[in-house]
Protein backbone atom coordinates (compact mmCIF):
# COMPACT_ATOMS: atom_id res chain seq x y z
CA UNK A 1 0.00 0.00 0.00
CA UNK A 2 2.60 2.37 1.10
CA UNK A 3 3.82 2.01 -3.10
CA UNK A 4 0.77 2.80 -4.33
CA UNK A 5 0.80 6.10 -2.20
CA UNK A 6 4.08 6.91 -3.21
CA UNK A 7 3.17 5.99 -6.98
CA UNK A 8 0.50 8.14 -6.50
CA UNK A 9 2.36 11.12 -5.08
CA UNK A 10 4.80 11.11 -7.78
CA UNK A 11 1.79 11.27 -10.92
CA UNK A 12 0.71 14.17 -8.43
CA UNK A 13 4.24 15.79 -8.93
CA UNK A 14 4.29 15.35 -12.16
CA UNK A 15 1.38 16.88 -12.90
CA UNK A 16 2.23 20.23 -10.67
CA UNK A 17 5.53 20.41 -12.96
CA UNK A 18 3.78 20.22 -15.96
CA UNK A 19 0.82 23.28 -14.59
CA UNK A 20 3.75 24.73 -13.45
CA UNK A 21 5.31 24.66 -16.83
CA UNK A 22 2.57 26.37 -18.37
CA UNK A 23 2.22 28.89 -15.86
CA UNK A 24 6.03 29.61 -15.97
CA UNK A 25 5.53 30.36 -19.81
CA UNK A 26 3.15 32.08 -19.94
CA UNK A 27 3.72 34.31 -17.10
CA UNK A 28 7.20 35.09 -18.39
CA UNK A 29 6.05 36.15 -22.03
CA UNK A 30 3.79 38.58 -20.10
CA UNK A 31 6.60 39.85 -18.15
CA UNK A 32 8.59 40.45 -21.21
CA UNK A 33 6.13 41.62 -23.72
CA UNK A 34 4.84 43.93 -20.23
CA UNK A 35 8.08 45.61 -19.81
CA UNK A 36 8.35 46.34 -23.76
CA UNK A 37 4.97 47.81 -23.02
CA UNK A 38 5.46 49.77 -20.16
CA UNK A 39 9.49 50.98 -21.40
CA UNK A 40 7.15 52.75 -24.74
CA UNK A 41 4.57 54.41 -22.47
CA UNK A 42 7.28 55.70 -20.32
CA UNK A 43 9.03 57.31 -23.26
CA UNK A 44 6.04 59.01 -24.63
CA UNK A 45 4.47 60.18 -21.30
CA UNK A 46 7.53 61.45 -19.69
CA UNK A 47 10.26 62.33 -21.79
CA UNK A 48 7.93 62.99 -25.18
CA UNK A 49 10.54 61.41 -27.83
CA UNK A 50 13.20 59.08 -27.58
CA UNK A 51 15.00 61.49 -29.47
CA UNK A 52 14.67 63.60 -26.21
CA UNK A 53 15.95 60.78 -24.15
CA UNK A 54 19.42 59.87 -22.95
CA UNK A 55 21.40 56.99 -23.20
CA UNK A 56 19.34 55.43 -25.96
CA UNK A 57 21.34 52.34 -26.43
CA UNK A 58 20.07 51.28 -22.95
CA UNK A 59 16.82 51.07 -23.97
CA UNK A 60 17.53 48.90 -27.53
CA UNK A 61 19.64 46.88 -25.76
CA UNK A 62 16.66 46.07 -23.11
CA UNK A 63 14.22 45.66 -25.74
CA UNK A 64 16.44 43.55 -27.87
CA UNK A 65 16.86 41.32 -25.28
CA UNK A 66 13.34 41.13 -24.24
CA UNK A 67 12.57 40.51 -27.47
CA UNK A 68 14.98 37.57 -27.38
CA UNK A 69 13.55 35.83 -24.21
CA UNK A 70 10.42 35.94 -25.81
CA UNK A 71 11.86 34.37 -28.98
CA UNK A 72 13.85 32.05 -26.93
CA UNK A 73 10.62 31.23 -24.76
CA UNK A 74 8.78 30.36 -28.38
CA UNK A 75 11.38 27.99 -29.23
CA UNK A 76 11.36 26.07 -25.65
CA UNK A 77 7.63 25.56 -25.97
CA UNK A 78 8.26 24.19 -29.49
CA UNK A 79 11.01 22.02 -28.48
CA UNK A 80 8.90 20.56 -25.63
CA UNK A 81 6.66 19.21 -27.89
CA UNK A 82 8.91 17.61 -29.55
CA UNK A 83 11.40 16.47 -27.09
CA UNK A 84 8.05 14.91 -25.55
CA UNK A 85 6.77 13.32 -28.10
CA UNK A 86 10.46 11.42 -28.51
CA UNK A 87 9.38 10.39 -25.29
CA UNK A 88 6.39 9.19 -25.62
CA UNK A 89 7.39 7.20 -28.68
CA UNK A 90 9.90 5.77 -26.68
CA UNK A 91 7.51 4.59 -24.55
CA UNK A 92 5.24 3.12 -26.61
CA UNK A 93 8.13 1.35 -28.54
CA UNK A 94 9.43 -0.14 -24.98
CA UNK A 95 12.53 1.81 -25.64
CA UNK A 96 12.32 4.22 -22.88
CA UNK A 97 15.83 5.40 -20.98
CA UNK A 98 15.48 7.27 -18.22
CA UNK A 99 18.73 9.08 -18.85
CA UNK A 100 18.04 10.57 -22.58
CA UNK A 101 14.60 11.59 -21.11
CA UNK A 102 16.06 13.58 -18.12
CA UNK A 103 18.67 14.76 -20.95
CA UNK A 104 15.93 16.31 -22.86
CA UNK A 105 14.64 17.77 -19.89
CA UNK A 106 18.06 19.71 -18.92
CA UNK A 107 17.89 20.73 -22.39
CA UNK A 108 14.34 22.61 -21.66
CA UNK A 109 15.91 24.09 -18.78
CA UNK A 110 18.57 25.60 -20.19
CA UNK A 111 15.91 27.17 -22.20
CA UNK A 112 14.14 28.46 -19.26
CA UNK A 113 17.12 29.87 -17.61
CA UNK A 114 17.87 31.64 -20.50
CA UNK A 115 14.82 33.03 -20.76
CA UNK A 116 14.53 34.03 -17.00
CA UNK A 117 18.18 35.47 -17.09
CA UNK A 118 17.72 37.88 -19.98
CA UNK A 119 14.25 38.91 -19.03
CA UNK A 120 16.01 39.77 -15.73
CA UNK A 121 18.54 41.74 -17.63
CA UNK A 122 15.99 43.45 -19.84
CA UNK A 123 14.18 44.56 -16.95
CA UNK A 124 17.45 45.72 -15.35
CA UNK A 125 18.42 47.89 -18.51
CA UNK A 126 14.94 49.07 -18.92
CA UNK A 127 15.38 50.62 -15.23
CA UNK A 128 18.64 52.06 -15.83
CA UNK A 129 17.46 53.58 -18.83
CA UNK A 130 14.09 55.06 -17.00
CA UNK A 131 16.32 56.31 -13.72
CA UNK A 132 18.56 58.04 -15.79
CA UNK A 133 16.06 59.82 -17.74
CA UNK A 134 14.31 60.47 -14.61
CA UNK A 135 16.90 62.30 -12.98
Amino acid sequence: METDTIQGYKKELEILIIKSQEIFERQLNYISAGAIGISFAFIEKLIGSLRDASFKGIIFIGWFVLTMSLLINLISHFKAKSLHSKTISEIINDQYDQRKALDRNNTLDKYNYWSISLTIFGIILILIFVTVNVI
